[in-house]
């Protein structure tokens, strides 16, 4: 089974996290656990999530870097 932890797995850059997120489910994919944001250091404002593939456990990482005027 599949580890939890997305890492090494490929990451994709997205520009909305949100919208994957909601398309992923009816595509056969599930959530990991809920986007998170960075807080601190040189990537505050940076959000990411990990996708498993329902039917084979394929991991992903999506990560989207913080938009302009984003509050980091």
């Amino acid at each position: 089974m599949a580890s939890s932890a997305c890492e090494p797995n490929p990451v994709l850059t997205v520009d909305d996290i949100d919208a994957i997120l909601a398309r992923a489910a009816p595509a056969g994919w599930e959530a990991v656990a809920p986007s998170r944001a960075m807080t601190a250091g040189d990537h505050a404002g940076v959000r990411f999530a990990c996708l498993r593939d329902a039917q084979d456990g394929t991991l992903v990482k999506l990560v989207q870097p913080p938009g302009p005027g984003a509050n980091g």
